[in-house]
């Protein structure tokens, strides 16, 4: 062999797996026409004490001996040639017994291969054997360890086999030939043992491709495709087992050098319980288009994008077709996009729903909105096209805002009469925030809950003392109060259209909240706290600010043993969309103090949030 193997290992398969040894040696069988193949294993402390395939193929005649001893040198597409080189990443040799029959006379043929190789270096001689077949010895293994035993399992190697060689399987069972392969383990004392027969192999249903149905792919392959049209139709092979399976998987491949390369079409998370089914696609023209690992396609990107579509196309007619509760599944999960991301719907194609998992869609849908957003916001001049669709992304921008407030209202909900006065303060205003209308954060500042018209504020503070609160300009004087209203909004109105803040008139709305359980006397005394509050901040105002309306609201359980001493006190009821309010003039303050019930003013917000949403979410819809 006319190369250095120390450098062309770890050049041609720097990305290698143990697996890959048996699966080669396998491949190498099958091909040499084996039907018996018997792979032992014994592996204990770390070493491999015996690691042994044998198989009944026709042996290394001197031709087949030739090929091996020159890499790269194949038969057609479909062989890489250089599959051997992985067993010297964890063998420093491999030792091959061969037996073969060339002009009627039986052979022995002896070989070690490892990074001395020479293909000169064999042994050779007449036997009295009654049969081909050929021993691969692996040898001085040349690692610390195995990544991990279950790699060494027979059931785990079984699997890789079936999972691998599944169409050149299946091939052997439409032609009614056999298979048998033998997998005896003992590692660390654990013996095992597993077998594989063409009864193995699932009876596979299969569908024709209709090549129209790949008019994009490239006019090369096409045109390939169309050829073999008559000899080798492009099909899809499918299985689906539904009977008393209480696994999960869906495995979809492209069946390449008769060989299953996976190609990932459904995401883990969008597999149904109690279903397995496989997938296949099979066709000449794919021969030879895999890595020398076999692990990655070489077809075009643009070709390999459209034959995944129509592979997709065709597993969801048939999962539609054959196992209804698919179809169930991404009517949910298309209506889960729908509740849970308005905004971003007409971003997410109806035909990953099912397919992709919700974080790869939302994750592409979320990228596509904000390339629009950037468009948009990158332009100096908007045309009508780019003004409708600054529209579209500001009702947009919208309704993802309504989705966060449906959570804090959702948030609000489960409070509990055990609950802290402060669980309701900080969702409705976080304590000792404090707020300018030029640098509000709306995401953090809850005030629509009380009502959406308390948004338009100054200024907000919540749970600040007065005496911080006289620091800002509009107010004449300093106050000395420690007392901290729970939240204070200031509205300012121009008098006479002049922006200046001095000659603004100024409206105050002030709200205290209770915790729910405490009781009616604790309760009542939000009222006197909040005539305190409004008489203290309008002696601090200054004389050149003109005092508006004032809103004094306190937000409590109302149950009917407070009803009652409301009456008592002179309140009086009134209804709104907030419910019932009660409330009381003092004329000596010229001021209003308003009882509100703390469930029915979470169920108005609530209501005039979905009332938004479902404006919003009409005019969205999933391609």
């Amino acid at each position: 062999m006319k190369i250095n193997l120390k450098t062309a290992v770890p050049r041609l398969f720097p990305s290698h797996t143990f697996d890959m040894i048996y699966v080669e040696a396998i491949a190498n069988a099958l091909d040499a026409k084996a039907t018996e193949i018997t792979i032992s294993i014994d592996y204990k402390d770390r070493k491999f004490n015996k690691f042994k395939i044998v198989d009944n193929g026709v042996g290394f005649s001197d031709e087949r001996y030739k090929r091996f001893a020159n890499l790269m040198d194949v038969e057609d597409s479909s062989h890489k040639g250089q599959g051997r080189l992985v067993y010297l990443h964890y063998f420093k040799n491999v030792v091959f017994h061969s037996i073969y029959n060339e002009n009627g006379v039986y052979k022995r043929k002896k070989f070690e291969f490892n990074f001395d190789f020479d293909e000169k270096k064999f042994e050779v001689e007449d036997c009295n054997a009654k049969h081909t077949g050929t021993e691969i010895c692996f040898v001085d293994f040349s690692m610390d360890r195995i990544r991990t035993k279950n790699t060494l399992s027979a059931n785990t190697i079984k699997d890789t086999i079936l999972s691998e060689f599944l169409p050149s399987f299946q091939k052997m069972k439409e032609k009614k030939n056999s298979i048998k392969i033998e997998i005896n383990t003992n590692i660390d004392g654990e013996i095992k043992n597993s077998n594989i027969s063409i009864d193995d192999i699932p009876n596979f249903n299969c569908i024709k491709i209709d090549t129209q149905e790949l008019k994009n792919i490239s006019s090369k392959l096409y045109s390939q495709i169309e050829e073999q049209l008559f000899r080798e139709p492009l099909t899809l092979y499918y299985y689906i087992n539904m009977e008393k399976n209480e696994n999960k998987s869906i495995i979809t491949s492209f069946a390449i050098d008769n060989r299953a390369i996976k190609v990932p079409i459904i995401d883990e998370s969008n597999h149904i319980n109690g279903i397995e089914a496989i997938f296949f696609i099979s066709s000449r023209n794919f021969d030879g288009l895999v890595d020398p690992t076999r692990k990655e396609l070489t077809i075009s990107q643009n070709d390999l994008k459209e034959i995944k579509k129509v592979f997709k196309q065709k597993i969801e007619e048939i999962l539609e077709r054959e196992v209804p509760i698919f179809k169930t599944n991404k009517e949910k999960e298309e209506k889960f996009f729908i509740d849970s991301y308005p905004h971003l719907v007409d971003y997410i194609p109806k035909s990953e729903i099912g397919f992709s998992s919700r974080q790869e869609i939302l994750y592409s849908a979320r990228d596509k909105f904000f390339d629009d957003q950037r468009e948009i916001l990158e332009k100096t001049h908007l045309t009508d096209e780019d003004y409708k669709k600054a529209l579209d992304i500001s009702s947009r921008n919208l309704a993802e805002y309504i989705i966060f407030r449906q959570k804090q209202i959702e948030k609000l909900k489960t409070i509990e009469r055990k609950d802290l006065e402060s669980v309701i303060h900080d969702l409705i205003s976080p304590k000792k925030d404090v707020e300018h209308k030029d640098n509000i954060n709306i995401f953090r500042n809850n005030a629509w809950i009380l009502d959406d018209r308390f948004m338009s504020f100054y200024y907000s503070f919540s749970d600040t003392t007065l005496n911080r609160i006289s620091e800002i300009e509009i107010f004449g004087k300093k106050s000395s109060s420690n007392e901290r209203p729970d939240f204070l909004l200031l509205f300012s109105t121009p008098v006479e259209n002049n922006s200046n803040i001095s000659e603004k008139e100024i409206d105050i709305v002030i709200f205290e909240f209770k915790r729910l359980n405490v009781d009616k006397h604790e309760k009542l005394k939000a009222a006197s706290e909040l005539t305190t509050y409004a008489h203290e901040i309008k002696n601090i105002l200054s004389s050149e600010i003109k005092v508006g309306r004032i809103w004094l609201y306190a937000l409590v359980d109302i149950d009917d043993e407070f009803k009652e001493k409301l009456g008592i006190e002179d309140f009086k009821s009134r209804f709104s969309p907030q419910g019932e309010i009660w409330y009381k003039y003092y004329e000596k303050l010229s001021l209003e103090v308003s009882f509100l019930d703390f469930n029915a003013l979470i169920y108005d917000a609530s209501m005039r949030n979905e009332t938004f949403i479902k404006i919003l979410k009409d005019s969205f819809t999933i391609n």
